[in-house]
């Protein structure tokens, strides 16, 4: 009851894993005895079928913290490396009611053809939480914090995770807050993907193709498998299991949603494959923010052939990824020899 609670208030307000392991994974067991959680009365079966793809190791959850860099491996080169299109950038704010820590990834206008475009998207978005936050610091205060005889604390952090700059600009912000009489800090991540020959962003369900729902059951198998890594899901119990399940669960009941339009749980697009962070009160707080990759090998079959982004940034991955692979992210053919 805690997490939906905390959830409603943040939608209101805003509008462990082991890491970095892995074990070839069986995916010949039926996937209704995989994703079918029971409790006292309801059996609630998350899946019927899926494609078999050929066995590779899973990563895994990356990682579980929003302080945390993801792997250098995993966020591609091209224009990444070259520190002269971008720098982190402080955002300065002083105000009575708050302390804040704003830092953002300002991108050169004078050598990046998007970045006045992105640059005012991430500036508009925090100028609009920072007033969000002061409107909050209203409702308790230094005097009353001190009436009630607490040490006042009330700050707003803005951090985040470059994902890649190269044929898209993806990127992961966290927001991270504190204020006297919460029960502890709270942490929700905002991604941003933006494709750089159009300088739109990216619709992350449309490289999808939606003209049934195979696509979402695809994903909900990969994403429970790479949640599990590496424990096997099919011969070991792993509470993710279980915890996706529930989660998908109040999804439907509460909100008539899917993983996309769950307004907590974050995608950003990569050459390796798609990025999914969760939202810490996704599962539950314990467990920390869980950042997975899904490898475009094996949501390959449901991707969009002939979608809006097929001829633009998907298949220049497909065509890098015959050359630049790993282990945990295998090679794709997909429309590469087309």
């Amino acid at each position: 009851m805690k997490r939906y609670l905390i959830l409603l208030l943040l939608l209101s307000f805003c509008g462990g894993s082991a890491e970095g392991s892995a074990e070839v994974i069986d995916e010949t067991a039926s996937v209704e005895e995989i994703l079918t959680t029971t409790s006292t009365s309801t059996t609630t079966t998350l899946l019927e079928d899926t494609t078999t793809y050929v066995d590779f190791p899973r990563r895994g959850i990356i990682k579980t913290s929003y302080n945390k860099e993801i792997p250098s491996e995993l966020v591609s080169d091209h224009k990444t490396s070259d520190t002269r299109n971008y720098e982190n950038t402080f955002y300065p704010y002083e105000s009575d009611a708050a302390t804040y820590s704003i830092n953002y990834l300002k991108l050169n206008e004078n050598r990046l053809s998007c970045a006045n475009v992105i640059n005012s998207e991430i500036q508009n978005i925090i100028q609009k939480e920072i007033s969000r936050w002061e409107d909050s610091s209203s409702y308790y205060t230094k005097e009353d914090a001190e009436a009630d005889g607490l040490m006042y604390v009330n700050y707003l952090e803005l951090s985040y995770n470059l994902v890649e700059l190269g044929e898209v600009f993806s990127i992961i912000y966290f927001w991270h807050s504190y204020s006297t009489g919460a029960a502890h800090p709270i942490t929700h991540p905002i991604a941003m993907s933006y494709d750089l020959k159009s300088c739109e962003k990216i619709n992350v369900r449309n490289i999808f193709d939606t003209s049934s729902e195979e696509y979402l059951n695809v994903l909900d198998i990969e994403i429970v498998k790479q949640l599990c890594a590496p424990l096997s899901v099919e011969k070991e119990a792993c509470r993710y299991v279980e915890d996706y399940a529930y989660y998908k669960k109040f999804l439907q009941d509460n909100k008539d949603s899917d993983i996309f339009s769950s307004g907590t749980t974050q995608f950003a697009v990569g050459q390796y494959g798609l990025f999914v962070q969760f939202w810490e009160y996704d599962f539950y707080y314990a467990s920390g923010s869980e950042l997975i990759l899904i490898p475009w090998l094996v949501i390959e079959d449901v991707l969009d052939i002939d979608g809006v982004y097929t001829n633009s940034f998907m298949r220049a991955y497909c065509v890098y990824d015959t050359y630049e692979f790993t282990e945990y992210e295998p090679m794709w053919t997909w429309i590469c020899e087309d």
